[in-house]
């Protein structure tokens, strides 16, 4: 019962920063902004250089992780579990909405298309991060016990889905991109 309310509050959290999302991207000239299509151009023919793109998706996604797990052994845990929810929809609020008012539906689909292989791996581990900060927040408010090897199962998952995202986004996703452009 506990892990169903949990996924609700996931849902409904990241649905409110989704709302909030749409709101907050406001008009967009046309050369300026998000997704312009200078840069989509470029993105059209861009390689990047793959080792140096691992680096920096590692440290984000793996430094939000880090970051989390950091809060989840505090206080705020619960604070910093919907904080994170209500930005995960923001960000693709904000991202859906510029896609949309630019391009359209194929605006739309670019951005689904680009955010397709990994976001198979990056949902479940988002939402096991969300349910562990809320856990942790009750094993230490409420002094209820847990044992390790849960824990151990929870983060070797989580770890396991979010360096599959990692390599899914650094090695797939610029090749699906470009197709999509090219196709677009």
């Amino acid at each position: 019962m506990w892990k169903r309310a949990a996924r609700f509050r996931f849902v409904l959290l990241c649905a409110v920063g989704f709302l909030l999302g749409v709101f907050l991207c406001g008009p967009m000239k046309e050369d300026e902004g998000l997704l312009n299509a200078k840069d989509l151009l470029k993105m059209q023919f861009y390689r990047p250089d793959i080792s140096g793109y691992l680096y920096y998706i590692a440290k984000l996604r793996l430094g939000l992780v880090f970051f989390m797990a950091l809060g989840a052994a505090t206080c705020l845990a619960r604070f910093l579990a919907c904080t994170f929810a209500i930005w995960f929809g923001i960000g693709y609020g904000v991202f859906l909405k510029a896609a949309m008012l630019r391009y359209g539906l194929k605006g739309v689909i670019l951005l689904q298309a680009a955010m397709f292989p990994q976001m198979g791996f990056y949902l479940p581990a988002f939402f096991i991060l969300f349910e562990g900060c809320l856990e942790m927040n009750d094993i230490i408010m409420r002094r209820k016990s847990y044992t390790s090897r849960y824990l151990l199962v929870k983060m070797g998952t989580l770890l396991f889905l979010l360096l599959s995202g990692i390599l899914l986004e650094v090695l797939l996703g610029p090749c699906v991109l470009r197709m999509i452009l090219k196709i677009l």
